[in-house]
């Protein structure tokens, strides 16, 4: 049986610089819906609280105070919704979701509810401020996980190692302290009733920190993170025209369209589209590999929950290994028959 805890704490990012720009907690965005979605399991696993860690920064815009309020109860309603036992809120310096940001709120935090297991998102901003927290506070750091929920009395956390032939696992009985997890975007069943989760406010001594943004620039391969399928180029690929086949097969399939290594430095495929571990993690339901190597640096930066389909000229490829399905032969030959094929399905269902 799984030991009962007291609390478990999730770091919820948001991109809300004021009250003005729309947030992605109020949306409840895929990657926090997720996070929460696992939370809430866990949580009600465990017997534990769930603590939604939400900053905030103050806006100075005529009828903030109004405004303030309006967002706070939005807020919550929100996470209420996606399992949420208690939100809280603390004031942060304006700026993006980083460490120098957030990092001495969360501690804070952290120091007082004397979390078992905190949970952030395995973005960017997650990737920057997780394994900090976990050296703060002394904790474990379990990086890009999965939920294993399968059996309930023993969950666990999974993450693909050894070019995904190989499968880390982080049992949750078998933890003696705390533990920072970042978790890679993972879908399953809606989590059930919503609560009424209490508010409470934090307030950070050490907050006043100031740092200034020279630049922003958006990120124009975001989508990647949030889209259900993704058609990904390797180095196996021909040339252009066998690219615009794999991209109209994404396009089929309202995907998006992805690339290694070599697919981006052979410029078949613009650089921010890159998935490498370090680079870009992604967590599609459907990912299709074509004339992808199957290289760790690679298969390490797609979820172990998504389904793989490999295509590929060579059955023996280290992709078709690490695949759940494998189509063997040209790509130029298979992407079109694929593309009749939905074509068919599309006037069928029309």
């Amino acid at each position: 049986m799984v030991e009962q805890v007291a609390n478990l704490l999730v770091y919820i990012e948001s991109h809300a610089d004021s009250v003005g720009t729309k947030s992605a907690i109020e949306d409840l965005s895929p990657e926090t819906a997720a996070l929460m979605r696992c939370g809430r399991r866990i949580a009600s696993t465990l017997g534990a609280r769930l603590h939604a860690f939400c900053p905030l920064v103050k806006s100075e815009q005529p009828n903030a105070q109004a405004k303030n309020k309006a967002r706070r109860q939005a807020i919550v309603q929100t996470l209420s919704r996606a399992g949420a036992d208690k939100v809280l809120f603390v004031r942060v310096p304006g700026g993006p979701p980083l460490w120098a940001s957030h990092g001495s709120a969360l501690t804070t935090a952290c120091e007082r509810l004397q979390p078992r297991l905190i949970l952030a998102p395995a973005s960017p901003a997650g990737r920057d401020v997780a394994p900090r927290l976990a050296a703060r506070l002394r904790a474990g750091f379990f990086a890009d996980a999965v939920l294993d929920d399968s059996d309930s009395n023993a969950l666990a956390f999974e993450r693909s190692v050894h070019g995904a032939s190989h499968a880390r696992a982080l049992d949750l009985a078998a933890l003696e302290g705390p533990c920072v997890v970042t978790l890679s975007g993972q879908r399953g069943a809606p989590i059930g009733a919503p609560r009424d989760a209490q508010i409470g406010f934090l307030r950070d001594a050490s907050a006043a920190t100031r740092f200034s943004v020279l630049d922003r620039a958006p990120d124009p391969g975001a989508a990647l993170h949030t889209a259900r399928v993704i058609v990904t180029i390797g180095g196996g690929v021909s040339g252009p025209e066998t690219v615009a086949l794999a991209r109209a097969l994404a396009d089929a399939l309202g995907g998006e369209l992805g690339g290694t290594r070599s697919a981006c430095e052979r410029g078949l495929v613009p650089p921010h589209r890159m998935i490498e571990t370090g680079i870009r993690h992604v967590a599609p339901d459907l990912y299709v590999a074509c004339g992808v190597g199957g290289s760790s640096a690679h298969l390490g930066a797609v979820s172990s929950s998504s389904t793989v389909v490999a295509i590929d000229v060579d059955p023996e490829a280290a992709i078709c290994r690490a695949a759940d399905y494998c189509l063997t032969g040209p790509m130029e030959d298979i992407i079109p028959e694929l593309l009749d094929a939905l074509d068919s399905r599309g006037e069928e269902l029309a």
